[in-house]
């Protein structure tokens, strides 16, 4: 009989699989981020970017339930994504042990999360993606400007439309206000009354996902490397995250441009080979230089087999990340 870790795993290949051939209907690249043999996989990453001049890049977290994810590993998935201008999703079967529903949009932290059968209308910015779980409640999303024009259009005061509803004048005023998202038992006789061209449909590409996860000032760093790495990047005044939980230590920003940096650590799950093996994989993104920061005899064996695709920097060289950074303007 099956223990609990191996039933776990044989769905989440299963989900992997239906989220892969998603993806490629839809017209991205993909790589998978493999973690360590020993390592207690309850979700999957997944790094993906558009074949079209677009490049749309997304970040996607798999996992069979919403629960099994951390606190921090959201945190690393909004951090990670922001820095690299690229969108987080979630694709999950439940959300705390209940079925996710089809066509609805389930914000974990903010981050959009969907099951497999949603996730292609969630890439091609479907239409009838306009309904939202927040805080255990199910919403519509509106456009306040379209709502005033139909209301006004009918000859609707505030209050008319209020009393038709059951809800307040001043409910009214911050729909339209986009202050409020609109309960889905109030929308239904919003539609009813001014039609559902008042939607506002959800744009993975276009609206601003999560707020910017910024590194706290007093965040200490976990080696010496990454607190001289952390004072170049400040010196630049340039934004970037300190990961914990993935293949990259640090993701910087500097305008267009976005930088992988890979550490040496001696207690993280993934090795430095096996950090620099996931850093090749995505070798096809022109715009994300990727470098390892290593001890001089790591980095000379690094070199060997990764110096085309990676940047390796001795621990002695650290400094030339300045240059790098200065280079690539």
């Amino acid at each position: 009989m099956k223990n609990e870790s191996s039933w776990v795993n044989d769905y989440l290949q299963e989900l992997l699989e239906s989220t892969v051939k998603n993806i490629i209907k839809s017209g991205f690249e993909f790589v998978k981020i493999d973690r360590p043999d020993n390592f207690n996989e309850r979700s999957i990453d997944i790094l993906a970017w558009s074949k079209d001049e677009k490049k749309k890049k997304i970040h996607l977290k798999i996992t069979l339930d919403t629960s099994f994810l951390s606190k921090e590993e959201i945190r690393d998935l909004i951090g990670i994504t922001k820095s690299a201008s690229s969108r987080p999703i979630i694709v999950s079967e439940y959300d705390k042990k209940i079925d996710i529903q089809d066509e609805v949009i389930y914000l974990k932290e903010n981050v959009p999360t969907v099951n497999v059968t949603t996730l292609p209308k969630l890439l091609s910015c479907s239409k009838d993606l306009y309904i939202f779980l927040k805080k255990g409640e199910f919403v519509v999303r509106i456009s306040g400007e379209k709502m005033r024009e139909r209301r006004e259009k009918l000859g609707l005061s505030l209050g008319e439309l209020a009393n038709r509803l059951g809800v307040t004048r001043k409910s009214i005023y911050e729909y339209e206000k986009n202050t409020f998202d609109v309960r889905i038992d109030y929308a239904d006789k919003l539609f009813d009354t001014l039609g559902e061209e008042i939607v506002s449909p959800y744009n993975i590409f276009s609206d601003e996902v999560v707020e910017m996860v910024k590194m706290k000032k007093e965040e200490i760093p976990d080696n010496l490397f990454e607190e001289k790495i952390f004072n170049i990047l400040n010196e630049k005044n340039m934004f970037f995250y300190h990961a914990r939980k993935t293949f990259v230590d640090i993701i910087a920003k500097k305008g267009e441009e976005i930088f992988f940096i890979a550490i040496d650590h001696e207690h993280m799950p993934l090795t430095l080979e096996e950090k620099a093996e996931q850093l090749s994989k995505i070798k096809k993104l022109k715009d994300v230089e990727k470098m390892i920061v290593a001890k001089k005899e790591k980095a000379k064996e690094l070199k060997k087999e990764y110096s085309d695709e990676i940047r390796i920097i001795p621990d002695d060289k650290i400094n030339t990340i300045s240059r790098i950074l200065d280079e690539r303007k």
